[in-house]
């Protein structure tokens, strides 16, 4: 399986854009996370907890989600 993981961030704070790219990237489930806090991944954890050794997960990448999000504030 196919795990989508986003967290919020300044640029993406309801993980919204994330949501699109893991979408995008046929996850087959997306988990959000809801606290900026580090100390507070309740969600990863688990995730972690609960991971088969067949299942990948995707993470995007807090670059790429700038730039595009750069992209679409100059349109």
């Amino acid at each position: 399986m196919l795990i989508g993981y986003a967290r919020p961030y300044s640029n993406d704070p309801f993980c919204k854009e994330q949501q699109v790219l893991l979408t995008n990237m046929k996850c087959d489930q997306i988990i959000c996370e809801e606290s900026f806090s580090a100390k507070q991944r309740t969600k990863l954890a688990n995730m972690i907890r609960t991971l088969d050794p067949e299942d990948k997960v995707a993470v995007p990448s807090s670059l790429l989600l700038q730039i595009l999000h750069a992209i679409f504030l100059s349109y």
